[in-house]
């Protein structure tokens, strides 16, 4: 119950705040707005996943904060997990709704083995 609670506000923290940049004047000023931040974020420091912008330093996960790549995230309703965090939400809402994510093919490459 405590890392859900805690899993919760992480996620609160992570919605992105008020800016007073807009798209447009993102655009004008060469580049777009930061899906953690709500900022300007230019080409040069620019990380595209998951069809939106980040400033590398804002692609973290958000659960335990870990610094991402687009290589090793897992997207749930546009928020960005690290590996572990997002297998275990899609476990977790998963046995909620009693789906079977072996048959799947899920828990093949998600937990490591083979087949079984």
């Amino acid at each position: 119950e405590q890392d859900m609670a805690l899993n919760s506000e992480r996620q609160k923290a992570f919605v992105p705040t008020t800016t007073t940049t807009s798209a447009a004047a993102a655009a004008a000023a060469g580049g777009a707005l930061c899906a953690g931040c709500g900022n300007v974020v230019y080409a040069a420091e620019c990380l595209k996943a998951g069809g939106r912008d980040w400033h590398r330093g804002c692609f973290r996960c958000a659960t335990c904060g870990t610094n991402l790549t687009v290589s090793k995230v897992g997207f749930h309703q546009g928020v960005p997990y690290c590996q572990p965090h997002h297998q275990a939400m899609v476990r977790a809402q998963a046995w909620t709704k009693n789906i079977d994510l072996g048959k799947l093919g899920f828990l093949k490459t998600a937990v490591g083995g083979g087949g079984g």
